[in-house]
C-alpha cells in the first residue's frame, strides 16, 4: 500500500466509502482528547483523508503528482505555459531550446507589460492634472468633464490591475519552466540525411527519378 493508503489501513484500490468508514474509525482512536491518540497522528490521518476523499487530489497522488490545490493563479500560469509550448513545438527545430525560447517570449511580455503599465499611469496623472484646471460653475452636478475623465481614469486603472495580474502569471509560468529543460542537437538534420543515405546505400536501391528532368 502506498504511504497515505497505509495511514487510513485501506487498499490502493478501495472506494471512497471505504476511505470514510477508515478514517471515522481510527479518528476514534488517534484524536488527541482520546486515550493513545495525539495531534501528530490525527493531524497524519487527517491529511490522509483529505486527500483519498477527494476524487481530483488522489488521481494526482496516485500518478505522483503534488496534491496541492491550485490556486486561479496557477491554473492561468499553466494555461500561458502549455499555450507559449505548443506554439513553440508546432515551428520547433531540434537546433533550438524551446525552454528559453518560451522563457525569452514570456521574459519580452513582462517587460512589455510593465512599459504599458507606465504609460497608463502617466495617463491617469494627465487626466488628473487637467481635470485639476476645469472648473464646472454649473447650478447641477450635470460636470460632463468631470464625468467624462473620471471614467477614462477608471478603464486605465483597470488595465493596471488587469497587466499586473498578467505579469503574476507569468513569473510563475517563468517559476515553472525551471522544471524543464531541452535537449538541443546541432545539426540534426544533416546526420539525419546522413543515416537516411546510409540505408540506401545497404539496400542497395536504385535511383528513382522524383520530379521531371532529374
Amino acid at each position: 500500500m502506498k504511504g497515505l493508503y497505509k495511514r487510513l489501513g485501506v487498499k490502493n484500490d478501495c472506494s471512497k466509502q471505504d476511505i470514510i468508514d477508515a478514517y471515522k474509525k481510527l479518528a476514534q482512536k488517534l484524536h488527541p482528547d482520546k486515550t493513545g491518540g495525539s495531534v501528530e497522528s490525527f493531524t497524519k490521518l487527517k491529511e490522509a483523508y483529505e486527500v483519498l476523499k477527494n476524487p481530483d487530489k488522489r488521481a494526482r497522488y496516485d500518478a505522483g503528482e503534488s496534491t496541492e490545490d491550485i490556486t486561479p493563479d496557477e491554473i492561468q500560469a499553466r494555461d500561458i505555459l502549455s499555450t507559449l509550448l505548443s506554439d513553440a513545438i508546432m515551428v520547433a527545430k531540434d537546433d533550438v531550446d524551446l525552454i528559453q525560447q518560451v522563457r525569452n517570449s514570456i521574459n519580452t511580455s513582462l517587460v512589455d507589460n510593465q512599459s504599458v503599465i507606465r504609460q497608463e499611469k502617466e495617463a491617469i496623472e494627465k487626466m488628473r492634472h487637467v481635470l485639476s484646471r476645469i472648473e464646472y460653475t454649473g447650478n447641477d452636478d450635470r460636470n460632463l468633464v468631470k464625468g467624462n475623465i473620471d471614467m477614462r481614469i477608471g478603464m486605465a486603472e483597470d488595465r493596471i490591475q488587469d497587466t499586473i495580474k498578467r505579469n503574476n502569471w507569468g513569473r510563475l509560468a517563468l517559476k515553472m519552466l525551471d522544471d524543464y529543460k531541452c535537449k538541443v542537437t546541432i545539426q540534426h538534420e544533416a546526420s539525419y540525411m546522413q543515416v537516411k543515405m546510409d540505408r540506401a546505400d545497404s539496400y542497395q536501391q536504385p535511383h528513382i527519378k522524383w520530379w521531371p528532368g532529374a
